[in-house]
């Protein structure tokens, strides 16, 4: 997954699908996702028999589009996503922890049974 979300961020070809619905069970990451980035517009979908972990460690994924573009997730569970800000210093409150499953910069979420 981790490879096709690179290459499809890379590739300006205006549309991707990451089709994950032959792929069922619990996928546990060592790291976050890419970021989604600008070029595409993309889709995530599954079937909804699968679930992406971040272990309580990781945040999941994170999106920075264009404000005209989008990413879709259907059909795929995100669980333990971690967001987690920064620590504050000398009484000051600390950064702002967002996003454990997805967290969104700017671009536009669709989302459907996830």
């Amino acid at each position: 997954m981790r490879w096709a979300i690179e290459q499809a961020t890379r590739q300006k070809l205006g549309f991707d699908v990451i089709d994950l619905r032959d792929v069922s069970g619990r996928i546990f990451l060592n790291d976050s996702l890419p970021s989604i980035t600008g070029g595409n517009n993309l889709f995530l979908i599954g079937d909804g028999d699968i679930t992406i972990d971040g272990r309580n460690q990781h945040q999941i994924l994170a999106v920075e589009l264009p404000d005209n573009e989008f990413f879709g997730i259907q059909g795929i569970n995100f669980d333990n996503g971690l967001a987690q800000g920064g620590n504050g210093f000398n009484g000051g409150g600390g950064g702002l922890g967002a996003g454990g499953a997805v967290f969104v910069g700017r671009g536009i979420l669709i989302v459907a049974r996830a």
